[in-house]
């Protein structure tokens, strides 16, 4: 990525990063049980990472948020993310007032 160029999200990895699938194990069992909607997405894992240090000391509802989802590789069994995308997260709605939410600076909320 160039020094100047911003991420884009939503943040979409379809293919395995080790040998290229498609196929996922969350992803194909949900389909086989008629379970997973069309448009609608699998995860074996879903998370929400905050963009700040200092939630505490925030006197503002909304925070910025990186939340991702993944799945397993139905090949070769590698977990890996699936979608990252960029949002605001409530922290008087979620997780005891973000107290649970960890944080991309090692801590939580």
């Amino acid at each position: 990525m160039e020094e100047n160029e911003k991420m884009k999200f939503p943040m979409e990895f379809t293919a395995c990063p080790v040998c290229g699938s498609e196929d996922r194990v969350i992803e194909n069992a949900l389909k086989e049980e008629k379970a997973l909607k069309p448009g609608q997405r699998a995860a074996a894992t879903k998370g929400t990472l905050l963009l700040t240090d200092n939630t505490g000391a925030l006197t503002r509802i909304m925070v910025p948020a990186i939340s991702y989802t993944t799945d397993i590789c139905a090949k070769c069994g590698t977990f890996y993310v699936t979608r990252i995308d960029k949002s605001q997260v409530s922290l008087a709605e979620n997780n005891n007032g973000g107290k649970n939410i960890p944080n991309i600076f090692g801590g939580k909320g």
